[in-house]
């Protein structure tokens, strides 16, 4: 038996002293373990009666990412079979001895970088390798001999910390010599102690951190330890691309908005535009009228609208223009053209459209029209004209690319238009539509007018009476800004 011990202590004294001299890793542990005789003679081996605790050292050394070399002392009480003549033994009969056990393992470790990541919390192993162990009666100064076995089993590390890790750990020993295999089960703690492996520097011993998924965001803080994502994120990812990490958000894998945790907002009647950008939330309705129907096409939508299901005037809040009739007596003294009454009736659905100065570089689309009981007359020009000399303010709205619709961004310069406007009943607005110069002359001068109506319809809408406004289309002919985005643009003249 002494000689068993002297060799154990020779071995840890000898891995002690290399690692006070070699950068590598090594680790002590203590654990508590219970070995059985019973299991391989009877077949039964968690008969739980014939265990008897006792103690296990050892003494862990880091080789490579794949393997350690480990060596194990165990010493305590067994119950041990008793014996006739080897192997007879007396069967269920089990007698009280003392057991010094000390082996050298060889370690395969499958968190080596090919199975499992070498930082991984829980770490696995395989090992086999060569021991000694001695079996004396308990009490008894008696001889013994020393037998030789073979080791297999499996052991499981769980690091707490970077210094501190529990291991379990089975066993199945198989005996060389004139005694009986045995099985042996543990449970304790280890010490990391010593240097890191190669390749790493010792600079950052004390801060090192566990990061599982190499995220650059640490375990310890990381929401999502084993899903890469970002620091933003809290070390999660966002799977659906609406800029809240998964950990957080309600609806992971469908985009949606931080208001609702993730999730898309409700779109209560399917028009495409969430009840919080809504006006008209539960009746569908158009994006340009901000979610709201406009039945009789008339640019004024129906909650707006006193005539809902009939084309009318802003002025008429939606319903049809009222006939305004005036009696004008002509003399023609060529007799070419006799006396005539004349009614004209104002049937504006738009507002007046005047064309610019310039005719030639803007659509010119008047809505007003004199009926005559003998022809119709289609003015192109107004005898009202609002002109720019008395203007107050120049407000200038920009628009997307391509794009009639206001932005939202550019929303509240209406707004201060339409409290201008209130302050100022006898103010009138020039309103002129122009674009870039992507495309072709002809759908830019279009494109240009239809943003002069968008804006006249957002002002009508909220209360302004259709009839104060001019809208001109340019087009591409007036580039004032460098930029393509800074022409797209309409600009409202405020005058007096």
């Amino acid at each position: 038996m002494k000689k068993i011990v002297i060799i154990a202590l020779l071995f840890l004294g000898i891995t002690t002293t290399q690692a006070q001299n070699e950068s590598g890793r090594w680790a002590f542990g203590a654990s508590v373990s219970v070995i059985d005789f019973s299991g391989p003679q009877t077949k039964q081996y968690f008969n739980l009666k014939q265990y008897r605790a006792n103690q296990r050292y050892f003494v862990g050394r880091y080789l490579d990412p794949s393997f350690n070399l480990k060596a194990d002392f165990t010493f305590g009480k067994v119950w041990f079979p008793s014996v006739t003549a080897y192997p007879n033994v007396v069967e269920g009969k089990y007698e009280n001895r003392h057991i010094y056990d000390f082996g050298v393992n060889v370690e395969y470790k499958l968190n080596n970088g090919y199975i499992l990541k070498e930082e991984a919390i829980v770490a696995p192993y395989i090992f086999t390798g060569l021991g000694l162990n001695s079996i004396i009666d308990y009490g008894k100064a008696k001889g013994s001999d020393v037998n030789t076995y073979i080791p297999f089993g499996a052991g499981l590390t769980v690091r707490a910390l970077n210094w501190l890790s529990f291991n379990l750990q089975s066993s199945y020993k198989l005996n060389l010599d004139n005694s009986f295999d045995y099985t042996q089960h543990s449970v304790g703690v280890v010490l990391n102690l010593g240097g890191k492996p190669k390749g790493s520097t010792a600079t950052d011993i004390e801060d090192q951190v566990i990061d599982s998924d190499e995220d650059g965001v640490t375990d310890l803080i990381d929401e999502c330890p084993f899903a890469a994502g970002s620091e933003a994120m809290f070390g999660c990812p966002d799977t659906d691309g609406d800029g809240l990490g998964d950990s957080r958000d309600d609806c992971p894998n469908v985009a949606g908005s931080l208001i609702n945790k993730g999730c898309p907002a409700k779109d209560s009647d399917e028009d495409g535009i969430p009840d919080d950008k809504d006006s008209c939330p539960t009746v569908k309705g158009e994006k340009r009228y901000a979610g709201c129907p406009d039945t009789d096409g008339d640019g004024i939508v129906d909650k707006y609208d006193k005539c809902p299901e009939e084309a009318g005037v802003a002025s008429n809040s939606g319903c049809p223009a009222t006939p305004v009739s005036n009696t004008n007596s002509n003399f023609n003294t060529n007799n070419e053209t006799n006396l005539n009454t004349n009614t004209n009736v104002n049937t504006n659905t738009k507002p007046v459209v005047t064309p610019p100065v310039n005719t030639n570089t803007a659509i010119v689309g008047s809505s007003t029209s004199n009926t005559n009981s003998s022809s119709t007359v289609t003015n192109t020009t107004n005898s009202t004209s609002i002109s720019n000399a008395n203007m107050v303010e120049k407000v200038i709205v920009y628009f997307g690319s391509a794009s009639d619709v206001v932005p939202n961004t550019e929303k509240a310069k209406l707004t201060k238009i339409l409290a201008t406007l209130k302050a100022n009943p006898s103010y009138k607005l020039l309103i002129k539509g122009y674009t870039d110069k992507q495309g072709d002359s002809s759908s830019n001068v279009e494109l240009s007018l239809k943003r002069a109506t968008t804006v006249w319809m957002y002002l009508s809408n909220n209360g302004m009476n259709g009839d104060k406004a001019e809208l001109y289309g340019y087009g591409e002919y007036s580039l004032e800004a460098a930029t393509d985005k800074g022409n797209r643009r309409v600009v409202v003249e405020i005058v007096k």
